[in-house]
Order: structure tokens, then C-alpha cells, then sequence
């Protein structure tokens, strides 16, 4: 089954349960590093890290979605 069959309440909430997923992922990663001294003075670069993969994956879905809004048409 593809995404493009699910309903809209669907996918709101798959979207919904995987933006909180990822969320809980970024808030783990910044409380175990400011738990362990040895990364506490990395915490800056592992979260820049983090938020800048998040982005890339969000800018590499939207080039999916607008690629297949184009080839739609």
C-alpha cells in the first residue's frame, strides 16, 4: 500500500507520530550528552549535527514531493 492511498486523517497522523518520534530522538541526544561530562563540551556541535540532518532530510522530502507534483502534471 502507498502513502498516496491513506486518507488525510492517516497521514496527519503518521506525520504527527513521526515528527514527536524525532523530537524525542533530539531531546534523548541533548539530555544524555549534558548527563555525560566527556561530550557536555561537544553538546553544541552534536546538536547543530542533528538539527542540520533533520533539515536536510526535510528539504530532501520536499524536492520528492514537488519532483512528484511535476511529473504528475
Amino acid at each position: 500500500m502507498g502513502v498516496n492511498k491513506l486518507s488525510a486523517t492517516k497521514m496527519f497522523f503518521s506525520n504527527l507520530s513521526s515528527t514527536l518520534l524525532w523530537m524525542a530522538t533530539l531531546l534523548l541526544v541533548g539530555k544524555l550528552t549534558m548527563l555525560n561530562p566527556v561530550l557536555e563540551s561537544y553538546q553544541a556541535i552534536l546538536i547543530k549535527g542533528l538539527i542540520g540532518l533533520s533539515l536536510t532530510l526535510m528539504l530532501i522530502a520536499m524536492f520528492g514531493i514537488i519532483l512528484r507534483y511535476i511529473n504528475r502534471r
